[in-house]
C-alpha cells in the first residue's frame, strides 16, 4: 500500500469576481514508503500549490488525498515543512525557532530540541538569533525544526535555492546523510526543486510537471545507487535524460513562423534581461545550453526558458533543442548603438500578432487607452493567460522600442506620436 496517494487533485483559484485560475488538473500520484520523491518543473505549474494540498495545509477544489489509506481531512500532523525562505521568527533564538515545531509530548522538549540541533550541526549556535546566521545555518534551523516533531514525511519546498552553490551542495549532502543514517523518523522526503541535477542526486522518484495548468507529465523511477557521484558515466546520462524530456514536452520547439501567425504572449520577462541574454551568447560564441546557462548564472532554469523564448519571438536567438543561439539578427542587435537597437525591437515587435492586435486596439480609441482598459481587452484576447503580466510585459517591451507611450500618473497608455505605425 501506498504511503501517500493523490487521486484525481484539481485546484482553482479565485483571481476577482469574474477571474479564475486552474493551477492543478487531474493530478494523480502514489508515493511508497521508503522514497524520496522529487516534483520538477517550471515557474507556474503548481509544484508548491500540490505540495501543500499533500500535507493539508490546502485543500483541494476536487480530489482527495490518503495517508496510509485514510482520506486526509486537515493538516497531517505526520508531515513537516522546510519552506524556501527559511521562515524564521527574527525575534526568537535558534532554540526558540526550533521550539515551535515540538508537539504535546511526554518526554522531554529540551531533549527533543537537543536532538534535533546535533542532527543538523547547530551546536553553539543555540542563542543566536538569525539575523546571525549564514542562509545555510538559516536552512539549518529550518530543518531542525521540522526534525523536531518527528515527521513521517519531511517536505521540502526548493529548500536550497536561496543559497550559494556550495552551501546548497553541503547541506544537500547533509540531508542525505540523515537520510541514510537512521537516526530520524522519517519514512519519506518529497522536494520541489528547478535543479535538474539535484533531482537526479537526491531522488529515487522523480515527477515532472508541465504548466498552464499544473499536469503530471512524466513518473521517472532513478535507480542509480547511492552514493551517486555527480560527474559519473551514469549520473550524467540520466540528467540527461530528464533535460532531454523537458526539452522536448516543457520547451517547445516554436518555429518562427508560428510564433508570427498565432497570438502568443510575449514571456513574462523585460527587455533589460533580453539584452543581457545576447551579451552572455556573445561571451560565449554564440551559442549555450540552456540548463547549463542556468547554472552558471544561479537563475531557475524557467528563467532562462523564458528569457529565451521572448528573445526568439524577437528573431534575436533560436532555441533548438536545449540550445540556445544567437542568430544573424542578435548579431546585428549587438553592433548597433542605442537608436538602431531599438528600431530593430520595433520593427521585429511589429511582426508579433499580440503587438498588432493590441495596437489596433489603441488606435481604434483614439490613441489613448487606460491602463484597466488595456488589461480587459487582453483579458478578452487571451482568457486563460494573467491579464496584467501580459499587458505589462508588452508594454515593457513596446516602451524600450518607442512604440507607446506610458504616464504613470494618469494610468493611460498612448501611442507615440512620432512614430508611424502600419498595423
Amino acid at each position: 500500500m501506498a504511503l501517500i496517494e493523490a487521486k484525481n487533485i484539481n485546484m482553482v483559484f479565485s483571481m476577482s469576481k469574474t477571474e479564475e485560475l486552474k493551477v492543478l488538473e487531474n493530478i494523480t500520484l502514489s508515493i511508497d514508503e521508503g522514497e524520496i520523491v522529487s516534483i520538477l518543473g517550471p515557474s507556474g505549474c503548481g509544484k508548491s500549490t500540490f505540495l501543500r494540498i499533500i500535507t493539508g495545509l490546502l485543500k483541494p477544489t476536487e480530489g482527495e488525498v490518503y495517508y496510509k489509506g485514510s482520506k486526509q481531512l486537515g493538516v497531517n500532523d505526520s508531515m513537516a515543512m522546510v519552506f524556501q525562505n527559511f521562515a524564521l521568527f527574527p525575534w526568537k533564538t535558534v532554540w526558540e525557532n526550533i521550539e515551535i515545531g515540538t508537539k504535546n509530548s511526554t518526554q522531554n522538549i529540551d531533549d527533543e530540541i537537543k536532538h534535533a540541533i546535533d542532527m543538523v550541526g547547530l551546536e553553539g549556535f543555540e542563542e543566536s538569533y538569525p539575523k546571525n546566521l549564514s542562509g545555510g545555518m538559516k536552512q539549518r534551523v529550518g530543518i531542525a525544526r521540522a526534525l523536531v516533531s518527528e515527521p513521517e514525511v519531511l517536505c521540502m519546498d526548493e529548500p536550497f535555492s536561496a543559497l550559494d552553490v556550495l552551501t546548497a551542495e553541503n547541506l544537500r549532502e547533509e540531508v542525505m546523510d540523515l537520510w541514510f543514517s537512521g537516526d530520524t523518523t522519517l519514512k519519506n522526503i518529497v522536494i520541489i526543486t528547478h535543479n535538474v541535477t539535484e533531482a537526479v542526486y537526491m531522488a529515487d522518484k522523480i515527477v515532472i510537471m508541465s504548466t498552464k495548468p499544473g499536469k503530471i507529465e512524466l513518473v521517472y523511477d532513478n535507480n542509480l545507487p547511492h552514493p551517486r557521484i555527480q560527474n559519473s558515466p551514469q549520473f550524467l546520462k540520466v540528467v540527461e535524460t530528464i533535460r532531454g524530456y523537458l526539452t522536448k514536452h516543457i520547451v517547445p520547439d516554436e518555429p518562427q513562423k508560428k510564433i508570427f501567425k498565432q497570438i502568443l504572449p510575449i514571456p513574462p520577462t523585460t527587455v533589460s534581461e533580453v539584452i543581457g541574454l545576447l551579451e552572455i551568447l556573445e561571451d560565449n560564441n554564440g551559442k549555450i545550453d540552456m540548463f547549463e546557462l542556468s547554472e552558471k548564472i544561479h537563475r531557475r532554469f524557467t528563467s532562462v526558458m523564458l528569457v529565451s523564448t521572448a528573445a526568439e519571438f524577437l528573431g534575436l536567438v533560436e532555441t533548438p533543442l536545449k540550445w540556445v543561439a544567437l542568430t544573424k539578427m542578435g548579431r546585428k542587435f549587438l553592433d548597433a548603438d542605442v537608436n538602431l537597437r531599438k528600431e530593430i525591437f520595433r520593427i521585429q515587435l511589429l511582426k508579433l500578432p499580440i503587438v498588432k492586435e493590441f495596437l489596433k486596439f489603441v488606435q481604434e480609441n483614439n490613441g489613448e487607452v487606460s491602463f484597466n482598459e488595456a488589461k480587459a481587452f487582453l483579458k478578452g484576447l487571451l482568457p486563460k493567460e494573467r491579464s496584467v503580466i501580459v499587458l505589462k510585459t508588452t508594454l515593457n517591451f513596446c516602451l524600450y522600442a518607442e512604440i507607446l507611450d506610458y504616464d504613470s500618473r494618469e494610468n493611460e497608455i498612448s501611442l507615440n506620436p512620432d512614430i508611424e505605425l502600419k498595423v
